[in-house]
């Protein structure tokens, strides 16, 4: 169980902008809605201002509770109660189920609690996404060298080059000189 007093989603729509704001810490103890007097020196403008700045009824970023139809509930069950007596604080500090909750970070707005729950879910994909991408890449690498494994060797034949180490040296063919006619005389026979 929790309460929407200690939400980061609980907001306070801007009477001046319409946006969303951060539900202070005067709001979310006491359910009051911080009056100009508190905001700006010097004499108020009520023809430009309302009483305060901010509509007395919260809202639910998150859309879990729906505090229109709530406080107008809880004011028809309390009648001669009325919002500035404790109805809001009655219904943000009531402890109520909810998925949603977001522990409230004083300083950030309701947009900014989103944006930080989102990112930190991103952080969570992403980090899925890579562990995913690595057991995919383990396992390409294990069935890779598992088919290079069981596959027979491929089988390549060499065939040394012919070569003559004792090479066979052709000499030219020995001739003899022609003889010379001796000037020797031989005997008659």
């Amino acid at each position: 169980m929790v309460k929407c007093s200690e939400c980061g989603f609980l907001a306070l729509r801007n009477l001046d902008t319409r946006q969303l704001d951060e539900a202070d810490k005067t709001f979310r103890d006491y359910g009051n809605t911080t009056t100009i007097e508190h905001w700006q020196e010097g004499p108020i403008d009520t023809s430009k201002y309302p009483a305060t700045r901010h509509d007395y009824r919260p809202v639910c970023l998150a859309r879990k509770a729906d505090f229109y139809d709530l406080l107008e509930k809880r004011r028809k069950d309390s009648p001669g109660k009325t919002m500035s007596q404790g109805l809001v604080k009655d219904e943000i500090q009531s402890k109520r189920c909810c998925d949603k909750f977001t522990k409230w970070d004083q300083g950030f707005n309701p947009k900014e609690h989103r944006e930080m729950i989102e990112r930190k879910s991103l952080i969570k994909w992403r980090i899925l996404e890579v562990a995913i991408i690595g057991l995919f890449t383990l396992g390409a690498a294990f069935m890779g060298a598992y088919i290079q494994r069981s596959a027979q060797p491929p089988r390549i034949e060499v065939q040394a080059p012919i070569v003559n180490i004792n090479p066979v040296i052709q000499m030219p063919a020995f001739q003899p000189t022609p003889s010379i006619p001796s000037t020797e005389v031989s005997p008659p026979k």
